[in-house]
């Protein structure tokens, strides 16, 4: 099941997407079920735009739609009527996420190892 850790600016982990399925985010289907999960370990992240908008979400499944073109992978979970949480990655897993259309949150994002804390 492909996991992508969602960091902070200052690289301190936010929380995590569990996207169903055993395929790749390349090789599998475009619209999967997925899991936001909220991990934060320091009380100063609770105030980070990320988690007031997937607060309602958190544990709820939601769609993610992959988009694999050429050596990028765009995965858009829809979060609300509107809301969306867009996560650009290359094909090693790392990249960057944003709250669409809010420009207030934005950080870097990568594949989560096991174990990772």
């Amino acid at each position: 099941m492909p996991t992508i850790a969602l960091h902070a600016d200052d690289q301190r982990l936010i929380a995590f997407i569990l996207i169903a399925g055993t395929d790749s985010l390349v090789d599998g289907p475009v619209v999967r079920d997925c899991v936001i999960l909220a991990t934060p370990t320091d009380a100063a992240l609770l105030d980070e735009p990320l988690l007031a908008a997937i607060e309602p979400w958190l544990n709820d499944e939601r769609f993610a739609h992959v988009v694999a073109r050429g050596d990028r992978i765009a995965i858009h979970v829809t979060l609300g009527v509107e809301d969306k949480l867009v996560l650009d990655v290359d094909l090693a897993g790392t990249g960057h996420w944003r709250l669409d259309p809010s420009t207030a949150g934005a950080g870097f994002c990568r594949m989560a190892a096991l174990g990772e804390r």
